[in-house]
């Protein structure tokens, strides 16, 4: 891309508004390198770099404390969700379900009576034979067993839950990636247990520059390849449409089903195919005059040159996705642009297709 002064850029252009193209002639004969535009008919990428990560992993934690008697799989073994395949000794809990049973039953046998007692109660009120003094405190009885009575089904819940917290298991299946403990161990509430993941569905962010927050959405085409070269055409499952101001990066997300067994963590080489508006042109990067005021390029009609402003929508890999005052077809100036003047005459030596 050549570069020309601001002032130069502005010169060019006054000179070519002024006199135009027909009153205006250099002399002199210039000989040039051309190309003729084509418009841009293959689909316009960008490649980033992300890693496949676990969509779901966690950390299974003890809820109980106590000795650990049993442990059936190994690291790298799969566990089935709900399954249990490790177990804390469940005897103390074992007894304090059974106490917190037995304790709800004699509740529960008291309330029984206490509602016998309050409906006998209620009939002696209605007739007038006792006091309203004499069946309130009756009725205060009652409510205080009611009281203790949802209490203690509480209580016993407790217990149950306790006591199946004793055997460990997953809340989704998926493999042993992490073992904290062997059998024998003594562990506390909140220690951890151990470590699973679920490598069957993976999830991959993508981090794209801001400045394609328009060219990529939901459902864009992907193409990603591992190191080990296995490579998987999908789409984009989501866009978060939100600039990350330290970054200048917005969020997009992947989710893949595993079938082509790719291990947690690995690189990943991530091409999106960008959308781009149809009427683009494909300009060679050496054609493009730079100034301050703007980019132009030469375009060439009848051996003479005259300056076209462009725009520049993508920058590609040796080429500019552009428009402006240019068609495909056209013919602007390749090399030799360096010291052109508007409606100078070229001598075109050579087009590129």
């Amino acid at each position: 891309m050549r570069k020309l002064s601001s002032q130069n850029f502005s010169s060019l252009f006054l000179f070519f508004l002024i006199l135009g193209f027909p009153s205006t002639s250099i002399s002199y004969e210039t000989e040039v390198t051309a190309i003729k535009l084509k418009r841009n008919n293959q689909p316009s990428t960008i490649k980033l770099n992300s890693s496949a990560m676990a969509f779901q992993e966690y950390t299974l934690s003890s809820e109980v404390a106590g000795n650990i008697i049993k442990v059936s799989k190994l690291e790298g073994d799969k566990v089935s969700k709900d399954k249990v395949f490790a177990i804390i000794n469940p005897t103390k809990y074992e007894i304090a379900l059974k106490q917190a049973q037995e304790d709800l039953f004699a509740i529960e046998a008291k309330l029984r009576k206490s509602s016998l007692k309050l409906q006998r109660y209620h009939q002696l009120l209605t007739k007038e034979i006792i006091s309203q003094e004499e069946f309130e405190e009756v009725f205060y009885e009652e409510q205080n067993l009611l009281s203790k009575f949802n209490s203690q089904f509480e209580s016993v819940k407790k217990a149950e839950l306790d006591l199946d917290q004793c055997n460990i298991k997953p809340n989704f299946s998926g493999i042993i990636s992490k073992k904290y403990i062997k059998e024998g161990d003594f562990v506390d509430i909140g220690d951890p247990l151990f470590e699973i993941t679920n490598n069957e569905i993976l999830e991959v962010s993508i981090y794209i520059p801001d400045l394609y927050i328009n060219k990529i959405h939901k459902g864009s085409n992907v193409s990603m390849e591992t190191s080990d070269a296995k490579r998987i055409n999908t789409t984009i499952d989501a866009i978060i449409n939100k600039i990350e101001n330290t970054t200048g990066t917005f969020m997009g997300k992947i989710y893949l089903d595993n079938s082509v067994n790719i291990i947690p963590g690995q690189e990943i080489i991530v091409e999106i195919e960008l959308s781009s508006e149809d009427n683009l042109l494909r300009i060679n990067k050496d054609c493009v005059n730079n100034t301050q005021d703007g980019k132009f390029v030469y375009k060439i009609i009848k051996d003479k040159v005259y300056p076209v402003k462009i725009e520049i929508i993508e920058d590609q890999d040796g080429y500019f996705l552009a428009k402006g005052d240019i068609e495909e077809g056209d013919i602007i100036v390749l090399d030799g642009n360096e010291t052109l003047m508007p409606n100078q005459k070229v001598k075109v030596i050579s087009i590129q297709e």
